[in-house]
């Protein structure tokens, strides 16, 4: 039996009444549940330094009625009667302002199938703090004995669980999605002769224990990423070809996202202003994001209005092809949502991307070095930089100069800028090297010019 099932009908049955008792106040109602089992152990210099497990769960409801909506979230434990929470919501409602695009979506834009299963896997829930603690151990172990000059770690963890979320409302909508996850994580600190230090990081998630990576090869590889960034040193400021290795590159290309974002367009807020139909970077630039992407880190069916989603592409070689929105934002610009709806139980909505990722070329990682020649490789961003209003980017980072396609010495301390209205049209290479791990991905890409401030 799945550990949610009773939750499952508990949620339906308050649902029911909840809707009944809108209908009979006259007023429309959305309903969100949410309720996960979790857990996550951290473990520094071979001691357990912190172990957690949650029960969380709630319930939020919005309430429209005449233009007017109101809403409000419940936590654990709490109950309210319908007939009086309705009427309390609707009180709310009569002191808010009028908008004719508060109203529940469309009932053609929301997902009416059955519940989806597919990012679940019950044996997380097997997953008990002592192995998981097990398994922590192992990874900063096998960090600290991969080199010497890793001398500590700031800890590392492994954590999980399993939720269910579901929507009901007075528009038919009834869908019910479950999920789990799982990761193992380390941060190990190097440090060289002359006492510099220098951190970094790795981990390995997904859906069950067994899809994770051994403990011993992500301690491995996080070792291997602080110790290469010993010696590092400023670089003369200039205009150079840089690329960015994948953690980079997919800060950017959320960013790209973010301005292409129905919300900040509909503000009047972001460069892109307009811009929908146009060519605005290069032929290499194709940005899609797939909602439904078996084994994704973002996979969802419904977003958080609960529309469907679909696969979208935001950016088609280099054209701007498509404007992410949810239902409220998508009504102000007079389109329909395309299921990038994010919000919690209550409050107001976002738009977010759920797998988002840039279109992968041919070229390996040494043939990506070998195009850069001699440049910039960013492998990170320090802070954030980055104005969507007018486009403008300037961002702390890290990485390695590159001489004739090889690696000469980390880089640190420096920053590079530029404004996307013209940084995007400057790739001319991207690389094979797309894995999805984060909701964000991207592969390597190369531009030809950039300005960097060093010394």
């Amino acid at each position: 039996m799945n550990p949610f099932d009773r939750t499952r009908e508990q949620w339906e049955a308050r649902a029911e009444a909840l809707l009944r008792e809108g209908r009979t106040q006259g007023a429309q109602l959305e309903l969100a549940f949410f309720a996960a089992r979790s857990f996550s152990v951290k473990c520094r210099a071979g001691a357990p330094e912190e172990m957690l497990q949650s029960n969380p769960s709630g319930m939020g409801i919005r309430l429209f009625r005449d233009g007017r909506c109101a809403s409000a979230s419940l936590g654990d434990g709490v109950t309210v009667e319908p007939a009086e929470l309705v009427a309390r919501l609707l009180k709310h409602a009569r002191l808010l302002s009028v908008d004719p695009g508060n109203t529940l979506p469309a009932q053609a834009q929301l997902y009416l199938d059955k519940a989806d299963m597919e990012s679940f896997d019950s044996n997380v829930l097997k997953l008990d703090l002592a192995s998981a603690f097990e398994l922590a151990s192992r990874c900063e172990k096998a960090a600290l004995g991969h080199n010497p000059a890793v001398t500590m770690t700031e800890g590392a963890s492994c954590a999980g669980g399993a939720s269910v979320r579901a929507m009901y409302s007075s528009a038919g909508l009834a869908a019910v999605e479950y999920s789990s996850d799982c990761s193992l994580s380390v941060e190990p600190v190097a440090q060289s002769p002359d006492g510099g230090k220098k951190t970094s990081w790795w981990f390995s998630a997904a859906r069950s224990p067994e899809g994770l990576e051994s403990p011993e090869a992500v301690g491995v590889k996080a070792a291997q990423r602080a110790v290469a960034k010993l010696g590092a040193k400023k670089i003369p400021s200039g205009s150079f070809p840089v690329m960015f290795e994948p953690e980079a590159a997919a800060a950017l290309i959320g960013n790209l996202f973010r301005a292409a974002s129905g919300d900040l367009l509909q503000k009047g807020a972001s460069y892109l202003d307009g811009a929908k139909g146009t060519k605005v970077g290069s032929s290499l630039v194709t940005l899609v994001d797939d909602p439904l992407m078996k084994g994704a880190p973002g996979r969802t069916v419904f977003d958080s209005d609960g529309c469907r989603t679909a696969p979208l592409e935001v950016f088609s070689e280099g054209v701007f092809k498509a404007i992410p929105c949810d239902s409220w934002y998508g009504g102000k610009l007079g389109l329909a949502s395309t299921g990038h709806c994010s919000r919690g139980l209550s409050g107001p909505s976002s738009v977010a991307a759920h797998n988002l990722y840039l279109k992968p070329g041919q070229l390996s990682p040494e043939e990506m070095l070998h195009r850069l020649g001699t440049g910039l490789l960013v492998s990170s961003f320090i802070g954030s930089g980055f104005n969507p209003a007018t486009g403008d980017f300037s961002q702390g980072a890290e990485g390695f100069w590159v001489e004739e396609g090889r690696l000469v010495h980390p880089v640190h301390e420096i920053t590079v800028g530029c404004r996307f209205q013209d940084f995007w049209n400057k790739v001319e290479a991207v690389g094979s090297d797309l894995e999805f791990r984060f909701s964000v991905n991207s592969p390597t890409f190369l531009v030809r010019e950039m300005n960097v401030a060093g010394t």
